[in-house]
């Protein structure tokens, strides 16, 4: 059965201007599906780039955490190094000092 003969049972008498808009309509509809489809493999895309982000963050959150504990360590040996070189340093003088004693009794 034809659109011509369907549309009398609908109305009183078959308008091509209806039909038109129903072919109007129809492009329409084909027109926002596609968009829906583009927008959902947009949205997938951005889920996805999401992902990896939080995955990138959490790996710069740990990077992040070991160069804090590193910069912990160093600073710590380099006050226990600031410490040795100041016992060297006195220990150098006491031997100087023994030294020139003997040199000179």
């Amino acid at each position: 059965m034809s659109r011509a003969a369907l549309v009398p049972m609908c109305s009183s008498e078959y308008s091509p201007a209806a039909e038109s808009n129903v072919t109007a309509l129809q492009s329409d509809l084909a027109t926002a599906n596609t968009t829906i489809g583009t927008l959902q493999t947009d949205l997938d895309a951005a889920e996805a780039s999401v992902a990896t982000l939080q995955t990138d963050v959490a790996t710069l959150q740990s990077d992040l955490s070991t160069a804090q504990g590193n910069i912990s360590t160093l600073q710590s040996n380099v006050s226990t190094a600031q410490g040795d070189i100041s016992t060297l340093q006195t220990s150098s003088s006491d031997h100087e000092s023994r030294i020139t004693a003997l040199e000179n009794p």
